[in-house]
């Protein structure tokens, strides 16, 4: 089933909603958790996990992650991974591109050791770039099926709140306490 306009335009509104929250002049923002935030991001992208990465010395940490119901995949906040062994890592660096409807029709990545374990199948990506420059993490989706329908437009969807997570720690220090309204 493919993702819906209005599907990708509320994932934008979220998007403006954690930079309203979190706005300097915001008050009494609603807070929910950022776990319901990233579910609400995935079941919109109608991805099976959803994650908010960190990249810090060499390896790739799950900070926050949604798993639809139906994936048996032990991913869980606080697990790594060297970060060589990464999609992440190859969409920061530029060699992947941030929408992959199937894996298989990219050969570098479809071999690799994280696309058996994790059963990938489609991915999307966006890094999280920080004021300064520097990249955070990045928010991803991905899906153990094919998704012939995945478009840019997913990705700058994925963008938009990638750059929202951004500014929240850009003005909080950290990934805790994001909230929307």
């Amino acid at each position: 089933m493919e993702p819906s306009t209005k599907d990708i335009g509320k994932i934008f509104s979220m998007a403006a909603g954690v930079q309203a929250a979190t706005a300097d002049d915001a008050t009494a923002p609603a807070v929910r958790p950022v776990s319901v935030f990233l579910s609400q991001v995935r079941e919109a992208l109608r991805m099976d996990i959803a994650f908010v990465s960190k990249i810090d010395a060499g390896r790739r940490a799950f900070q926050v992650v949604s798993a639809s119901g139906s994936s048996d995949l032990a991913i869980e906040a606080g697990h790594s991974d060297p970060l060589m062994d990464t999609y992440c890592k190859l969409v920061v660096d530029g060699d992947l591109p941030a929408v992959v409807p199937d894996v298989r029709d990219i050969p570098s990545i479809a071999g690799l050791p994280i696309t058996g374990r994790l059963r990938i199948r489609s991915y999307l990506s966006a890094p999280i770039v920080l004021w300064s420059g520097d990249i955070y993490g990045t928010v991803c989706c991905f899906s153990h099926s094919a998704r012939p329908d995945l478009r840019e437009a997913d990705a700058d969807a994925l963008k938009a709140i990638a750059a929202a997570i951004a500014a929240h720690i850009d003005k909080r220090g950290s990934i805790e306490g994001l909230a929307w309204s």
